[in-house]
């Protein structure tokens, strides 16, 4: 009897090692999976050439939108936690540098995700080499052109109001503000979209009782005299000038030339740039009567995570270009909220599940899908667009507008 208890005893020793042993590489496991494992998401950006000084800020946006997600614990994937790091390539602002940059990010860095890309053309040479290796391509932006971005680039999505939302809140906002403004003359770069966005501009203007005067003035990407530009336009005697696309510098000169010329009625621009860059560029002097897309920072009606996108713009790179940085921060943000969505890291899955999400959260609030009609496919995030003025010298928020797009 003695004996047998002992053998029990060994016995249940026995088993109980076994079990202990068992357990450990579980616990290992389920320890291991909870450490974050890093996700690399590749950028492209001009940090050199002719619009470096507005993508540096813009790059700065996408980092600022990697530390905000990593500084709330990364994203989460079956179980699994994943910090953003980026890995940033400089397309020099041109097509060239553009495609030579893409090619490092995919080769090189072996990214399944990249964000950024503002102009066409830097945008339809970074697709030439991501897009039949089917990496998923967040822009920053679209103009419009169908080799830009439509149903042949089925891996791109645009994470921000982009040309034509922009035009549609601000041809609305002026109807209303301004409902004796019923001709208008229009300027656009000469990008490769000004056809593709002249009769869009044309019939948005018509439905909201206005009349464009003349063909679209454009002007080319390197131009730095504007005075032929502006005087163009006010040779048409409009009720108001409309320019469309353009970085500050452009924008600001055009504004500048206007009013020293005698050009006192409305100019506004359906873009999206800092207020503080353009005005910087007109001088006080210029800068009035003039609307545009633009964040205000500390308005008391933005969203609070724009004025965390602020605080953060301030705190790690010590200026207020926020109009910039919350584009980039955007970019990043969104993507991630796709991937998340989509609790896959395979660029396939994340394109099916983001293309049906029914609310998306941006810095301006929280949107939705939409570019079915516009576009020819539903890869467009349409987020609530600012309106804010140059009034005698001062940057004064006016509304915020829902945009108006057909999903």
């Amino acid at each position: 009897m003695k004996r047998k208890r002992v053998l029990l005893s060994v016995g249940g020793l026995s088993l109980f090692l076994v079990l202990l042993v068992m357990s450990v590489p579980l616990v290992a496991a389920g320890a291991e999976k909870t450490q974050p494992q890093i996700l690399t998401i590749g950028c492209l950006a001009g940090l050199t050439g002719f619009a470096s000084p507005a993508e540096r800020i813009t790059a700065q946006g996408y980092q600022l939108g990697a530390d905000y997600i990593n500084d709330k614990g990364g994203i989460t994937i079956k179980g699994q936690k994943y910090l953003i790091k980026l890995v940033m390539e400089d397309h020099k602002c041109t097509a060239e540098g553009a495609a030579n940059a893409a090619t490092k990010l995919l080769f090189d860095h072996k990214v399944k995700f990249v964000a950024g890309g503002v102009m066409p053309f830097t945008i339809i040479a970074a697709n030439s080499v991501l897009g039949p290796a089917k990496v998923l391509f967040a822009t920053n932006y679209n103009c419009a052109t169908p080799q830009e971005y439509g149903p042949t680039t089925p891996y791109q999505f645009v994470t921000t109001n982009a040309t034509v939302e922009g035009m549609a809140s601000m041809l609305e906002y002026v109807a209303q503000a301004r409902p004796e403004v019923k001709t208008i003359a229009v300027i656009l770069p000469e990008d490769g979209s000004a056809a593709i966005l002249f009769p869009m501009v044309i019939q948005m203007a018509k439905a909201r009782g206005m009349t464009v005067s003349g063909d679209a003035i454009t002007f080319a990407m390197d131009a730095v005299d504007f005075t032929p530009i502006a005087k163009k336009a006010m040779g048409r005697n409009p009720d108001a000038i409309f320019m469309g696309n353009g970085w500050p510098s452009m924008q600001g000169s055009i504004l500048k030339t206007a009013r020293q010329s005698g050009y006192t009625k409305l100019i506004f621009q359906t873009n999206y740039a800092a207020a503080d860059a353009i005005l910087k560029v007109a001088g006080p002097e210029a800068s009035t009567n003039f609307f545009l897309h633009s964040v205000t920072p500390g308005e008391r009606t933005n969203p609070p995570l724009m004025e965390e996108v602020f605080r953060r713009t301030k705190a790690k790179y010590g200026h207020e270009e926020i109009m910039f940085t919350h584009k980039g921060f955007d970019n990043i943000y969104i993507l991630a909220q796709a991937i998340e969505a989509a609790q896959s890291l395979d660029p396939t899955d994340v394109k099916n599940k983001w293309e049906k999400m029914d609310k998306i959260v941006g810095s301006t609030g929280t949107g939705r899908m939409c570019g079915q009609k516009t576009y020819g496919i539903n890869h467009s995030v349409c987020l609530p667009d600012p309106i804010a003025g140059l009034v005698n010298g001062q940057v004064k928020h006016l509304k915020w507008m829902n945009v108006i797009m057909t999903p």
